[in-house]
């Protein structure tokens, strides 16, 4: 992350900035000034603590911050849980490995979710189907 500034009588500086340690290290603060612009860099570190939830039978599809030791249940929870509609019988990982490499592991979420009611769908508890995500999933 770049930070560009004017200042009076010295010009325009400008200051490297370590955005990860700005945000991960509690109690320290970088007080921007009027008029200064930061310029962020797409970073891949960044990007890899993510997992992505999509389809038609997911309430609110869209990318999420992944967290150690998050499962596929978490992450549906993240989303705000299942459809009415949602379709049980075939859902699909895509496992993106170190080198971006792809893989595919298709599964049934009939064994982690049954219909309470039409419509309401509530966890198994089959923690042994509820397996763990990974970065970029």
């Amino acid at each position: 992350m770049d930070l560009r500034r004017f200042e009076i009588s010295v010009g325009e500086k400008f200051i490297d900035l370590d955005g990860e340690s700005i945000l991960n290290v509690p109690n320290q603060n970088f007080t921007l000034a009027d008029g200064d612009r930061v310029t962020l860099f797409p970073n891949i570190v960044v990007r890899r603590r993510v997992v992505e939830i999509k389809g038609e039978g997911i309430k609110r599809p869209g990318v999420y911050q992944y967290t150690p030791g998050m499962t596929v249940r978490d992450l549906i929870e993240q989303a705000e849980g299942l459809k009415e509609d949602a379709y049980l019988e075939r859902a699909d990982l895509v496992r993106t490995a170190e080198d971006f490499s792809k893989k595919l592991t298709i599964f049934s979420l009939k064994e982690l979710y049954k219909e309470e009611s039409p419509g309401h769908y509530v966890y198994t508890g089959a923690e042994e189907k509820n397996f763990k995500l990974k970065e970029m999933d």
